[in-house]
Order: C-alpha cells, then sequence, then structure tokens
C-alpha cells in the first residue's frame, strides 16, 4: 500500500474533474518545474540531486513499509489460527483493527511526506535539517493516540496518561512533568548556544585586540567553553526540579564508573584542564613527543591534535603530554638554533675551516649576530676532520630554510678556498694473495671509496 501511494504520488495524472485549490495543491506537491531553459539544463546537468531526492523518499518511507509488512505478517498468520481454533470474533477483531491500523499508518505517511514538500517548495526545493525530525514527531504525536484507541484504550485512559506526562510524577519528594523536562533541555541549549556565541565575539572582537599570543587566547577561550556548559547543566538541572544536593549518590556511582571503565577518559580530561591552565604547551608550538613531531593545532577536552610536516594530524592523549616527556622548541620565544656537521681531509688548517664556517654563517640574514654563531672543531674521525657550526636564529621556524641554505654556501665557500671535503674512506690490507694471481705481491694496501655523498652533513 505504501509503495502504491508512493508510485501513485508521483506518476498518476491529475483527474480533469478536481477543483482549482486540489490543482493549487497537486501543484506545490509536484517537483518546481524549471522557469527558463537555463534551469532545464542545469536540472537535466545534475541527477545527483534527484538521487539523494529519492533516497530521502525511501528513508522517510522505510519505517512505514516496515511497519505495514510486519503487520500483514502477524495478522496473515494470527487470523487464520484464531479462526481455525473457533476462535471467530478473535479473527474478526485482528481483521478489522489491522485494516484500520494500515488506514491511520498509510494517511499518516501522506501527511508526513505532504507537509515536507509544501515547506520545500516554499523554501526554494529545502525542507531543512530539522524540518523531517520535527514533523515526524508532530505526525507521532497525533498517530499514537489514535491507535491506542483503535485497539481499545478509552479516552479515560487517554486523559490518564497526558496527566501524567503534563502534571508529572512524583519520586522522592520531587515531580518531574514534561514540561519541565523540556524547560530543562531548552535551558541547557540556550546556554550552549549563548556560550558558543560569547567563545565566538571574545575572539574576534577582544582577544584579537590584545597582545596575548595565540595559545592564550584559546586558552581562554576553552576555559570559557567549559565554564559555560557547566552552568547550563546545573541551571538546566535545577529548572527540571532536581535537588542538587540529591545528586549525591549519583556522584557515587559515577565514582565506581570512573573507578572500573572511565580512568582514561576521566585523566584525559583533567590533563586537559593542566594543559590550558599550566600551558607547558599552547596552540601554534613546535613539539615533539615520542615519534611525533610538529605544531600543536588544537588542545581538546579528551586529546591534542599535531600537525606533521607532511601534513597529517597526530591525535595525542592529554594524559601523554602530562606525564611523559615533550620538547617544545617555542616554549618561550620563536628563537632557535640550526646544527650543520662538516668533515674536511687530515692536512686542513682547523682554524682556517671554523673561521669559514663562522663568517658563512654571519653574512646569512636569518642569523644572529648575538649570540653570534659557533663553529667547533669536534673530533678526528676516519676519513677527515669533523667541524659543527651553531647558527642562531630569531624565529625557529626557519630552521630548515636556514639549514638547506648554509648548506649550499658552505659547499660553495669551501670549494672555492680549496678546503678538501673527502670521501668516507676505509683501509683494506690484503697480507696474502693467490698463487694464480699474476704479478700479485705479497703485501698490498688499497683505499676503496664508495660511490657517495661528497661530504656527511647532518642536522640537529
Amino acid at each position: 500500500i505504501a509503495r502504491t501511494l508512493s508510485s501513485a504520488r508521483s506518476s498518476a495524472p491529475a483527474p480533469a474533474s478536481v477543483s482549482s485549490s486540489s490543482a493549487s495543491v497537486s501543484a506545490m506537491l509536484a517537483p518546481p518545474a524549471a522557469s527558463d531553459a537555463s534551469h532545464e539544463g542545469h536540472a537535466a546537468a545534475d541527477p545527483e540531486s534527484d538521487a539523494e531526492d529519492e533516497e530521502t523518499d525511501a528513508g522517510a518511507g522505510a519505517l512505514l513499509r516496515a511497519l505495514l509488512k510486519v503487520l500483514a505478517i502477524a495478522v496473515a498468520v494470527a487470523t487464520p489460527a484464531a479462526a481455525l481454533l473457533s476462535f471467530p470474533e478473535l479473527a474478526r477483531f485482528l481483521i478489522e483493527k489491522a485494516a484500520g491500523t494500515v488506514v491511520l499508518l498509510a494517511t499518516a505517511g501522506l501527511a508526513y511526506d505532504t507537509i515536507l514538500r509544501v515547506i520545500a517548495a516554499e523554501r526554494g526545493g529545502e525542507s531543512g535539517a530539522w524540518a523531517p525530525l520535527a514533523i515526524g514527531l508532530l505526525v507521532a504525536a497525533v498517530l499514537a493516540p489514535n491507535l491506542a484507541l483503535l485497539w481499545g484504550a478509552t479516552a479515560a485512559d487517554l486523559r490518564a496518561v497526558f496527566r501524567v506526562l503534563f502534571e508529572g510524577v512524583e519520586v522522592d519528594g520531587a515531580r518531574f512533568g514534561l514540561f519541565d523536562v523540556l524547560a530543562g533541555i531548552g535551558i541547557f541549549l540556550l546556554g550552549v548556544t549563548l556560550t558558543r556565541l560569547g567563545q565566538r565575539g571574545l575572539r574576534k572582537s577582544v582577544l584579537r585586540q590584545t597582545r596575548m599570543d595565540a595559545g592564550l587566547q584559546s586558552s581562554i577561550s576553552a576555559g570559557i567553553g567549559y565554564t559555560g556548559v557547566l552552568l547550563s547543566v546545573l541551571i538546566a538541572v535545577s529548572a527540571v526540579g532536581l535537588d542538587l544536593s540529591s545528586l549525591a549518590l549519583v556522584a557515587g556511582a559515577l565514582s565506581v564508573g570512573i573507578g572500573f571503565g572511565l580512568q582514561a577518559i576521566v585523566n584525559n580530561f583533567v590533563s586537559g584542564i593542566v594543559l590550558l591552565v599550566e600551558r607547558p604547551i599552547k596552540s601554534g608550538d613546535w613539539i615533539r613527543v615520542g615519534e611525533a613531531e610538529g605544531y600543536v593545532r588544537r588542545i581538546n577536552a579528551r586529546s591534542t591534535l599535531i600537525e606533521k610536516f607532511d601534513k597529517s594530524t597526530v591525535i595525542v592523549p592529554n594524559s601523554e603530554l602530562v606525564a611523559n616527556q615533550v620538547t617544545n622548541l617555542t616554549h618561550r620565544n620563536l628563537a632557535g638554533r640550526a646544527t650543520i656537521r662538516i668533515r674536511a681531509s687530515f692536512d686542513t688548517d682547523p682554524a682556517r675551516v671554523i673561521a669559514i664556517m663562522e663568517a658563512v654563517a654571519l653574512s646569512h640574514e636569518s642569523v644572529l649576530s648575538y649570540p653570534q654563531p659557533l663553529a667547533m672543531f669536534r673530533s678526528v674521525s676516519d676519513s677527515g676532520l669533523e667541524f659543527e657550526l651553531w647558527a642562531y636564529l630569531g624565529n625557529v621556524n626557519l630552521v630548515f630554510n636556514v639549514h638547506s641554505d648554509l648548506m649550499v654556501m658552505l659547499w660553495k665557500r669551501l670549494r672555492e678556498e680549496g678546503v678538501e671535503v673527502p670521501y668516507p674512506q676505509t683501509g683494506l690490507h690484503v697480507r696474502s694473495l693467490p698463487a694464480a694471481a699474476n704479478g700479485a705481491a705479497a703485501t698490498a694496501s688499497a683505499v676503496i671509496a664508495p660511490p657517495e655523498s661528497a661530504a656527511t652533513l647532518s642536522r640537529d
């Protein structure tokens, strides 16, 4: 029946004898026609919207079809069984009530679909996100008492149910009614909405005018959000009629639950509050946590989002940031250091290489003159002399660019100055050779230079 009604609305032509009012309603129920050729072209070129409408219609009628199917199966099984067991009145009762239920459900589905189509026609083809839910609740509220009356409930029974819903029930000296619960929900939603609006206005108009860094602004905004939500919950609970002192039992139950299964969640939540108040890290900081390294993008109630340099996001629980070691490269300021290591041949004057490295570092515009760049002769390795350069930067976020620039500049300058950068070398001493080798010496020495980079350069 539901499928027939749906197909009839979409395909059956209107009778010629319908009145003008029926024609206008049919026009509203029909899909809006294109007003010009361009609109027709757009509608024809956008089959996805038609598919979405069909899916929406199918989803809206899925529940109705399921109810009708279950009812039909139940009646088809129960009615013959009652007749065979010599209960003709029961069989007649089931058939009558089932037929009435089918009519009510079909009417409810048709009313739901009609109201949605009228709203969509008034809004230019869109019914909105909350309209289906609101209309569904309204239709269900009208359908439920009619079904109850059909299946034997009396008007006195319905009045008793409505009295309980509106006047409420008394529990432990407190009375709870439908209006009280709806008022509590409304107060909570209003409080959360006002909190979000206040956070947005504070970020855009007040905090932006101050000299506070972005991390502190984010902490203040998050703190106001938590406070607003907590106050909304307390006010809503009071509006419902609950005595806050009676929540001790609930708190005790929650403490037991926390002891068994909510330890991690509560630990992360408390750690998030600690991070917002103590501020060892803040939004925009460059941190290292274990194998993760990147920028802190957001500190949530349960976890912190870290954006790595490859644009992937690492979600780290707040408890790990509080309990484990965290390296914050931008904790107090943006100052940082670039570290470069190079190797020179054994016959190179170390003082000359140190002077070249410090001069090259000072010539870069992003390297600070104070603290001055520091070049050091670190060690003597198997392949040459090891040197290290510390170049201090005013903005550590530029460390990758500065590191690359200094590497290129050092390479060119060392080649111009005639400083040899040796290949990695390994000495191989051959003490004996096979007798079949022609002209083989008893002792030979060879130097093997693998085809690798001409310099071993690394960075902290």
